[in-house]
């Protein structure tokens, strides 16, 4: 929706600069994940967006930020709900949450938390698949993690052992 709303919108707009008609590749289903080299130059695009969303009657809210400075220039009304207040100095920042990934601000780190099975029985073929599909990831970041799970899946189904059979020494070893 908010995107429909930002398209829509763009070209009502006075002269948009550049990085606010690139913001709209950086929407990610109903979150806007964008970064800056500079804070004032962050202040000024999230001004810019919240007037270009503003003209079709929309709201940009939950804003987060690792820098004090923009994270001060948005309305407090606006803000992601978890951070109200940030002190900098005297303790370390909240993480947040994009997309279903982890967002150290402190950091400025990304994570992924990903539960696997316990550890010490044997691995089975449903274990493989339970985590592989378990995983959110529309950023990209796992893939080349996720590729070598899916190509120790694909051995194993091969192997045309069944769902509760433990996978093969070797698959494990990799796993």
């Amino acid at each position: 929706m908010c995107l429909v709303c930002f398209k829509t919108n763009l070209p009502r707009s006075q002269r948009c600069p550049d990085n606010v008609v690139d913001a709209q590749w950086n929407f990610y289903v109903d979150n806007l994940l964008i970064s800056m080299q500079f804070a004032d130059e962050e202040i000024r695009l999230a001004e810019q967006l919240q007037h270009v969303t503003s003209l079709g009657g929309f709201r940009l809210t939950k804003w987060a930020s690792n820098s004090k400075e923009v994270f001060d220039s948005i309305p407090e009304s606006e803000r992601n709900k978890g951070i109200k207040e940030i002190d900098i100095e005297p303790k370390p920042l909240p993480a947040e949450r994009a997309l279903r990934v982890r967002w150290d601000l402190e950091k400025d780190q990304m994570a992924v938390v990903i539960k696997c099975f316990e550890q010490g029985g044997s691995v089975i073929r449903k274990d493989l698949l339970h985590v592989i599909s378990s995983v959110y990831d529309p950023l990209g970041f796992l893939a080349p993690f996720l590729i070598r799970a899916k190509v120790i899946f694909q051995e194993e189904c091969r192997r045309k052992k069944g769902w509760d059979e433990a996978i093969s020494d070797s698959s494990e070893v990799r796993w």
